[in-house]
């Protein structure tokens, strides 16, 4: 057997942040190859080989590791209650044969859900893009409850203890952490931010400073092409101080600094995850900062919004962290629960 780091990045990439920080996977890995393609005179017990061509090694052996992955169902999926809007999708007029899907709705109220059917997490945002838009959905698809209903407007998604929001799935419920959800959210806009190198800022009438420690004026200065590429406009302005000319419009009415002093903070502790390049820990420490924090009360429109834009995410059932999202309770463990008949 041999041991190699590079190629254990590869393994670990291919989990795409399904594992939380500290967590490695258990892997065992048999290559096949001919022997004149690798040196083992790079070892003195020979437990390390290098390969004529590393970098195809390790293609394959991440496209393998993913294809693992997805064959068994690593990533859940789920397939929201149908609505006659969208009979006609081709995802449910010849849906895809290998996908495992798990169901939603939510029959604890008088009502009728969407249902969205959503093929393998590689596949269905093909279909996503067809679906209407949430202002074409015809009001009957949320239908209004009573007042009888515990004060509730609508019945596909109500928070519990500000900090959880639940919805109906045919097989059961699904519970949303909205804090980690709406991470996970930021984390994939932050990155397309900046991988489009297109962003908006809200300039500010009366612009403000940030003095910092040298140590983190350094971090400031090597970080901030891709700052100012997230919506901020930011200049040094002095050896530790840098002036904050404008922000990202959904930053408009938070504390700036207080913002940027916490993003230093998490591009510190980030900086430690050999994992994440420059890109990653900016993006995923502004979501950290910035996110629906737990303790928030959300309105109606706002919870549908969190979950819509969720599970348009490339990776919505984990956070940047690596935390879940969301989980899922079926029917069947209820029943047990009050001890009624299968």
């Amino acid at each position: 057997f041999i041991r190699s780091p590079y190629l254990q990045h590869a393994v670990i990439n291919a989990y795409d942040q399904m594992l939380p920080d500290g967590h490695y996977p258990l892997y065992v890995i048999f290559i096949e190859i001919d022997p004149a393609r690798i040196d083992v005179n790079v070892h003195p017990t020979k437990q390390e080989i290098k390969f004529e061509d590393e970098r195809i090694i390790y293609t394959f052996i991440q496209a393998a590791a993913r294809h693992a992955l997805a064959q068994y169902s690593i990533a859940p999926t789920l397939d929201f209650d149908q609505d006659p809007t969208f009979a006609n999708l081709p995802a449910f007029i010849h849906p895809h044969k290998e996908e495992t899907t798990v169901t939603t709705g939510f029959k604890v109220m008088p009502s009728k859900m969407n249902e969205v059917e959503k093929q393998a997490f590689p596949d269905w945002k093909k279909e996503r893009s067809s679906w209407p838009k949430q202002d074409e959905i015809s009001s009957k698809t949320f239908p209004e409850l009573d007042d009888a209903d515990e004060g509730l407007t609508v019945s596909t998604a109500f928070q519990v203890h500000q900090r959880y929001i639940i919805s109906q799935i045919r097989s059961g419920y699904i519970v949303i952490d909205q804090q980690a959800a709406h991470e996970r959210i930021l984390f994939e806009r932050y990155l397309k931010h900046l991988h489009d190198k297109k962003h908006h800022s809200q300039q500010s009438l009366f612009p403000s400073t940030l003095q910092v420690s040298p140590g983190d004026a350094a971090l400031m200065q090597d970080l901030l092409p891709e700052i100012n590429q997230l919506g901020f406009d930011i200049q040094p302005f002095g050896k530790d101080t840098f002036v904050i000319h404008g922000v990202p419009p959904e930053l408009e009415n938070q504390d700036e600094r207080k913002v940027l002093e916490e993003l230093i903070e998490q591009c510190k502790a980030d900086q430690a995850d050999l994992k994440l390049n420059k890109h990653e820990i900016l993006a995923k420490s502004l979501a950290k900062s910035n996110a629906i924090q737990a303790g928030r009360k959300l309105s109606n429109q706002e919870m549908r919004s969190l979950i819509d834009e969720l599970f348009a995410c490339q990776t919505p059932y984990l956070s940047p962290a690596g935390h879940h999202t969301f989980v899922t309770f079926e029917l069947e463990e209820l029943a047990r629960q009050f001890q009624r008949p299968q």
